[in-house]
C-alpha cells in the first residue's frame, strides 16, 4: 500500500501533459495548413499572370506590324502643340481681297465721254506755260515755253496743232492776241503723249493785236501789264504775268 501511492501521485499530472501536447499538434496543424493555403495561392496568381502575359503577347502578334504609308495619328499633346498660340506669329497668308475701283466723278465722265477712242482725257493733261523774261524793253518780243504732259498710265493723243493750242495775251479783262487767230493750215497735229513725258511747244509774241477772223486792223500794243495763259480744248494752263517797256505804244486794240 505504501509503494501505490507515489506512482498515482505521478500519473496525476498525465492529463495537463495530454492536453498540452493537443493544443501543439492542433497550432502545428493551423501553421501547416495555412502554408498550404498560401503555396496553392501562389500557383493559381502565378498561373494568371502567365496566362495573362500569354493573351497580350498573342494579341500583339494578331494585330502585326502597321501597315506601308499608315501614319501613327498624332497624340492629344501633339495636336495641342500644333495649333497657333493666340500671340500668334505666324505670317499672315496673302490676301485674295478685290482691289477697290475709284468710281468715276460725273465731270470725269463727261470729259471721257468727250474723248473717245484713243484720245487724252483732259482731267489727265497738265499744261505748264512759262516766259523768257518778267519785263521786255522797247522792242524786245516776249518768247514762251509750253510743257504738255500726260499723267494717263496709258498712252493717249493730244492734239497740239496752232489751232487746237493757243496762247492768249490779256490786259486786264481785255483780250489783246491769240496765236491761234491767224495760223495757217489746218492746224490739228495730234501727238501721243506718253505718261509723265513732255512735249514743248514755243511762242512769240510780236507785240501786236489781232482778232479771231484775223481782220486787217492791227496795232502796236502799248507799255503795261500783260497776263498770258494757254487754251487748248477744256484744258488750261498757268497764267504768267510780263510787263512791255517803251516810250510808245497801245494797250489794247
Amino acid at each position: 500500500m505504501g509503494q501505490n501511492a507515489p506512482r498515482d501521485q505521478q500519473r496525476a499530472p498525465q492529463p495537463e501533459i495530454y492536453w498540452r501536447r493537443r493544443v501543439i499538434a492542433l497550432a502545428l496543424g493551423i501553421s501547416i495548413v495555412g502554408l498550404l493555403a498560401w503555396a496553392v495561392n501562389g500557383v493559381v496568381s502565378g498561373g494568371n499572370a502567365t496566362s495573362q502575359a500569354a493573351d497580350v503577347g498573342h494579341a500583339k502578334r494578331a494585330v502585326g506590324p502597321p501597315p506601308v504609308g499608315f501614319t501613327t495619328p498624332p497624340t492629344a499633346a501633339a495636336s495641342a502643340s500644333a495649333q497657333p498660340s493666340a500671340s500668334g506669329t505666324q505670317s499672315p497668308g496673302p490676301s485674295h481681297s478685290p482691289t477697290a475701283t475709284p468710281t468715276p466723278t460725273p465731270a470725269h465722265q463727261a470729259a471721257e465721254t468727250a474723248h473717245q477712242g484713243d484720245g487724252c482725257v483732259p482731267g489727265d493733261v497738265v499744261i505748264n506755260l512759262t516766259a523768257n523774261s518778267s519785263s521786255y524793253g522797247p522792242g524786245a518780243q516776249p518768247q514762251f515755253g509750253v510743257s504738255v504732259v500726260s499723267t494717263s498710265a496709258r498712252t493717249c493723243a493730244f492734239a497740239l496743232g496752232a489751232k487746237s493750242v493757243r496762247l492768249m495775251i490779256k490786259s486786264g479783262p481785255a483780250r489783246v492776241w491769240a496765236s491761234s487767230d491767224c495760223a495757217s493750215g489746218g492746224g490739228s497735229r495730234a501727238a501721243k503723249l506718253a505718261r509723265g513725258v513732255p512735249v514743248a511747244l514755243h511762242f512769240s509774241w510780236a507785240r501786236k493785236t489781232s482778232t479771231p477772223d484775223c481782220g486787217p486792223v492791227v496795232t502796236v500794243a502799248r507799255p503795261g501789264t500783260y497776263t498770258a495763259t494757254v487754251y487748248s480744248g477744256l484744258v488750261t494752263s498757268n497764267t504768267v504775268v510780263f510787263v512791255l517797256r517803251g516810250p510808245v505804244g497801245v494797250a489794247q486794240p
